[in-house]
């Protein structure tokens, strides 16, 4: 019984770390204009013009996740 108390606590928690994760993503003001960040049911979504070349290139679209 306190196992599974235990397991379901750590699931909330690690769920409410996530989400406070994506928000922090989602609110950088230093994202190039040219890049749209969306939340997703898998986390986040980054969008663009030639994002693969850029991320080798560009240290702001490489970095948009730290």
């Amino acid at each position: 019984m306190k196992l599974n108390g235990l397991l379901k606590f750590a699931k909330r928690a690690g769920l409410r770390l996530v989400q406070c994760e994506i928000a922090r993503i989602l609110a950088k003001p230093d994202k190039p204009k040219d890049v749209t960040l969306e939340a997703t049911d898998d986390g986040v979504a980054v969008s663009g013009k030639n994002l693969k070349s850029r991320a080798v290139s560009d240290p702001a679209v490489r970095d948009i996740a730290r």
